[in-house]
């Protein structure tokens, strides 16, 4: 009898000891998990800068009659102590993460039941944002002696991984591709101690890739037209990509995001401001504000003829020259920005080229106002 009842014993222990080991690695709730993400962004449309975040899973509490872990978030060079952003609540059986924020607005954020062809719906409570992921590819990788379950999306450049998450980091689902995004770099669990490979740091500081192209050529109306990007990335990649975010793109032109190529065939004259963003395979991201000027050509109006006979060269970077042939002199001038600020003033004297320099200026559209006239559109590259 006694034998019986042992044998029942181990029996059951290696049954536990089979399912603790089959879902030990899904537990996100465990005290102490703690995510590293870098946010970046971009100043001034030019150099990428962000801050390294840790959120970490401290203390529990009772909502609605259901237990939820503390996420805590810190700036290191800011606080140390973090501040109470919201709160997780994981069932390990059915392998499913929900997030809730402060004022009470929840969704799912992880299906790790998912398999491959299967579709999982989130929602994003902490950025409103719902989105469908197609599981595109399942497979397992070896982190510090422990195998880890990796979800690759047909539609999604993230993936997560198990019990650690997105890669764009635990609460920011996708990364951002038009001047900023996150990425995980480091997480530290029970278990397993990960760092992102593609990083070498948990707290990196700047981009390291680089849009080096400084001003447009000028396109023709109904011309092909062929411009090439360029960039820099002091990681070696090979695999930028290039995207315009302004969505201001002149009909008939695109731009190709694996060659950073614009072309076409423009079918519409004047001054587009676009904004053209680089990234690498690792998601640094860079971005810059370009105009691109479609000369109306020999398809201009005769009132379109003479303003641009009156401001040459246009676009400009240095010396704008005025011909005063068809303006009533002598006449004062002003240089206005898109917000009506006047930026310049001046006198136009005599029947003689007036040279103006508005290398002081920044790069933009701005408009040449003298007298009683219709200011004249000019852009400073």
């Amino acid at each position: 009898m006694k034998a019986t009842f042992y044998f029942i014993l181990l029996i059951l222990i290696c049954l536990a000891n089979t399912v603790h080991s089959q879902y030990l690695t899904y537990k996100m709730k465990d005290e102490g998990n703690m995510w590293s993400v870098f946010r970046y962004s971009a100043e001034n449309l030019g150099v990428i800068y962000g801050n390294t975040y840790h959120i970490i899973i401290q203390g529990y509490t009772v909502l609605e009659e259901m237990a939820y872990e503390k996420l805590y978030q810190w700036i290191p060079e800011y606080n140390q102590t973090g501040n109470l952003i919201g709160f997780l609540r994981e069932d390990w059986l059915e392998r499913k993460v929900w997030m809730r924020t402060l004022d009470d607005r929840e969704g799912l954020m992880y299906d790790f039941s998912v398999a491959k062809g299967d579709s999982v719906h989130v929602y994003n409570p902490f950025e409103k944002f719902t989105y469908t992921f197609i599981v595109n590819e399942v497979r397992s990788e070896n982190f510090n002696g422990h195998d880890y379950k990796i979800w690759i999306f047909t539609n999604s450049l993230d993936y997560w991984i198990e019990e650690i998450g997105s890669e764009s980091g635990l609460i920011y689902l996708m990364p951002g591709m038009c001047g900023g995004g996150s990425r995980l770099t480091c997480y530290t669990g029970r278990y397993v101690n990960y760092v992102n490979p593609r990083y070498n740091t948990c707290e990196p500081d700047t981009a390291v890739i680089e849009l080096t192209t400084g001003s447009l050529d000028t396109a023709i109306i109904h011309q092909a037209y062929e411009f090439q990007f360029e960039s820099t990335d002091s990681t070696g990649s090979h695999h930028a990509a290039y995207h315009d975010c302004s969505g201001h793109m002149p009909e008939g032109l695109s731009l190709v995001a694996k060659t950073g190529v614009l072309s076409g065939v423009p079918e519409e004259s004047g001054s587009s401001r676009l904004t053209i963003c680089v990234s690498n395979q690792w998601f640094w991201t860079d971005c810059r504000e370009y105009y691109l000027y479609v000369d109306p050509g020999a398809e201009a109006t005769d009132e379109t003829a003479l303003s641009h006979s009156i401001l040459y060269p246009n676009p400009v970077v240095h010396i704008l020259k005025v011909d005063p042939c068809m303006l009533q002199t002598p006449c004062n001038f002003e240089i206005i920005d898109l917000l009506g600020i006047v930026r310049a003033k001046g006198r136009i004297e005599g029947s003689q080229v007036t040279e103006i320099d508005v290398g002081g200026l920044k790069t933009g559209i701005y408009y040449l106002k003298t007298g009683k006239s219709s200011p004249e559109l000019f852009i400073r590259n």
